[in-house]
C-alpha cells in the first residue's frame, strides 16, 4: 500500500492521519504497520492464525 493515497481509498482522514503517525513512530512504513499483525515471527505480540 503507497504511503500516499491510501487514506482516500480505506478510511476516514483523521484515523489515517494517526495510523501513519503510529507508523512513522515506529519507525516502520504504513503497510509495514498494517502488515504487522498478520506477521508469523511473533514480533508484534499478535498471534497468527494456524489455519491460514
Amino acid at each position: 500500500m503507497p504511503e500516499k493515497g491510501w487514506a482516500i481509498l480505506t478510511v476516514r482522514e483523521a484515523i489515517a492521519e494517526r495510523v501513519k503517525e503510529l507508523a512513522h513512530n515506529r519507525g516502520l512504513t504504513v503497510d509495514e504497520l498494517l502488515n504487522d499483525p498478520m506477521n508469523p515471527d511473533g514480533r508484534s505480540g499478535w498471534a497468527a492464525c494456524n489455519l491460514c
